[in-house]
């Protein structure tokens, strides 16, 4: 059989192509982790900075520091959006006055409407986590006795303080993130029982919600563990 050397040449500059084209893909999937994994140590980096503030603040107010970390990682992009020093995207006016923001709300689950609307300002990062904890130990986000931080959570999210269908198991997946990197302390672990009642209230508008908790409080049937 003559073997033709066009053809060698031709196989010869596949492989080659080839060759080069899987080292592109091998480097370009390194510098995907590279960015990935640099973006989650700034983002632990900035966690810890914050928990550490944030611990002898939530510590006087008996609340959970991992949901203080994860609501505020979730509503500040970890810091990087928090205007007028709010970073749990708390409404109204603070001890700093307040800012006009524009924000998405999602009135109807699935659909998000661009709105803007005032937001309280803080003079410092613990004043934004104080006015947190001062927020959420308000009777209306207060969890009936026995709760554990994944009931707290739910409760929190039903009774109003963010409407959006997927809140819940967001924040708890942005607080596994930071268990990741800085310890077990900072998880939020949903029980099935819980993820099957974050995913019930997705379905709900924003104001059904706090009625379906409270009627399962009443019923005996909250807190889920």
């Amino acid at each position: 059989m003559r073997i033709n050397p066009w053809v060698v040449g031709a196989v010869g500059g596949a492989m080659v192509l080839l060759f080069s084209a899987r080292k592109a893909v091998a480097q370009g999937v390194s510098m995907a982790f590279d960015i990935i994994a640099g973006r989650a140590d700034k983002q632990a980096k900035w966690a810890k900075e914050f928990a550490t503030i944030a611990a002898p603040i939530v510590a006087k107010y008996n609340l959970p520091l991992q949901i203080c970390v994860a609501q505020a990682a979730t509503e500040s992009a970890w810091g990087a959006a928090a205007p007028g020093g709010n970073y749990f995207g708390i409404k109204g006016k603070g001890p700093a006055g307040s800012t006009t923001v524009t924000t998405q709300e999602e009135f109807t689950p699935g659909t998000r409407t661009t709105i803007k609307d005032s937001f309280a300002a803080y003079g410092s990062t613990a004043q934004s986590i104080d006015g947190w904890c001062r927020f959420v130990t308000a009777s209306r986000y207060v969890p009936p006795e026995g709760s554990n931080v994944g009931a707290r959570l739910l409760w929190i999210w039903a009774a109003g303080y963010a409407t959006a269908s997927n809140y819940a198991t967001f924040v708890s997946s942005v607080a596994n993130s930071v268990a990741w990197r800085l310890g077990p302390e900072f998880a939020i672990n949903l029980s099935p029982a819980q993820k099957q009642l974050a995913a019930t209230l997705s379905q709900m508008k924003p104001e059904a919600r706090r009625p379906y908790v409270q009627q399962l409080a009443k019923n005996g049937q909250y807190p889920l563990t």
